[in-house]
């Protein structure tokens, strides 16, 4: 939490949550009872009324008075309650640009659009308006955590976790690292500065969080393509000793996974660019993914880490349709992520839809039991 005290207060009405990947539970009658440091103390059934509720209050040691009332907030009957939705990649710092891509693909979209949006917010006042209006918004959508791409600029991205903090947003914030292939205008001066601009955002983010309860630093390599070896090998040795979680983009577009294998011809893969820099692990979560081979899928399991998957920017920048249902089979942990703003709504709900819509896509091109299999339950998404 943000370490504001707040009151007490019990939530009463519908619920509906997953239990499991294929698990969708909707609870009728039910009472979620919220401390006053922000934590769910008890979830009970059959409580129709907020009479009903209070006759919980002894059991928590819970003692209402006008000095200190318990909020009590009921849903209507067509309204329910749901847990907080987990954007698993989304770029704050492009939020003014989301839905522009044109005609364009990745590459180019980067070079349009992307750089001079990006670079733009190194000016504070400019990053204050961004960052609050993507705050609001997501949070707006449902959204209560967020794993954000920030810019290069320290000071920039410091205000994102502070913003974050003040906000009561949940947040992994990203000083995006890249010395290579981007402009001049906007790119580290080399690995030494990127990694050092990396580990002053780290330590102020633990300064104003240290705990890291609710914002928490995570190394953000942008892609390979974006990053020198020794700026990757930096990186990897920067989580080995941090513990850090890990973020970045793989296999998005063709014309990327062809620039990688120019760059780095020593690997066989994408993947293993970054295994081979210890940058593939349990904690790492890899955006898009929509071109990885069997070989990299096997490579992404025995390390442990995740794909967030993108559908929305993956149509509007034509970059292709992922075989989620191939990731889930092989049990690789996937989330959904925005991708704003190659994606055009920060909502994680319009996700879910294209989710499901990208999967029926591609059963379409299938007869049968294959074109069932390939099809994402509504449970799933």
């Amino acid at each position: 939490m943000s370490g504001k005290v707040v009151e007490k207060t019990v939530y009463l009405g519908t619920f509906a949550h997953s239990k499991s990947l294929k698990e969708l539970e909707i609870a009728h009658d039910a009472a979620i009872f919220v401390d006053e440091n922000g934590k769910i103390v008890a979830v009970e059934r059959g409580v129709a009324d907020e009479a009903a509720a209070k006759s919980f209050f002894p059991t928590l040691n819970w003692i209402e008075s006008q000095e200190k009332p318990i909020q009590m907030f009921k849903s209507k009957e067509e309204q329910f309650f749901f847990p907080g939705f987990i954007d698993t990649h989304i770029h704050a710092s492009q939020y003014p640009n989301a839905g522009i891509f044109g005609k364009s693909t990745l590459l180019d979209w980067l070079n349009t659009y992307t750089f001079p949006m990006e670079a733009s917010l190194s000016a504070l006042p400019t990053a204050q308006r961004v960052y609050a209006r993507v705050i609001a918004r997501t949070l707006s959508h449902g959204t209560t955590t967020a794993a954000y791409y920030a810019t290069i600029s320290v000071p920039a991205t410091n205000l994102l976790a502070d913003l974050c903090l003040a906000a009561g947003q949940r947040a992994l914030i990203g000083r995006c690292c890249m010395d290579s292939l981007a402009p001049d205008y906007y790119r580290d001066a080399g690995p030494e500065e990127s990694i050092a601009n990396t580990k002053a955002t780290i330590a102020h983010i633990t300064s104003i969080d240290p705990e890291h309860a609710l914002v928490k630093p995570i190394i953000t390599p942008r892609f390979a393509p974006s990053c020198s070896a020794k700026l990757l090998t930096g990186l990897g040795k920067l989580q080995k000793e941090t513990g850090l979680p890990v973020q970045t983009h793989i296999s998005e577009n063709k014309r990327e996974i062809d620039l990688v294998a120019e760059l780095f011809p020593e690997s066989k893969s994408y993947a293993e660019v970054y295994d081979s820099h210890g940058l593939l692990g349990p904690k790492t979560v890899l955006a898009h993914a929509v071109h990885i081979t069997d070989e990299e899928r096997a490579l992404i399991k025995k390390r442990g880490a995740g794909i967030s998957h993108c559908p929305v920017s993956n149509a509007a920048l034509a970059s292709g349709m992922a075989e989620v249902r191939t990731w889930l089979d092989d049990g690789i942990s996937v989330g959904l992520g925005t991708d704003v703003s190659g994606g055009y709504s920060p909502s994680v709900l319009e996700a879910v839809r294209q989710a499901l819509l990208c999967s029926r896509n591609l059963a379409m091109g299938e007869a049968g039991e294959e074109a069932e299999r390939r099809k994402l339950s509504v449970e799933e998404a």
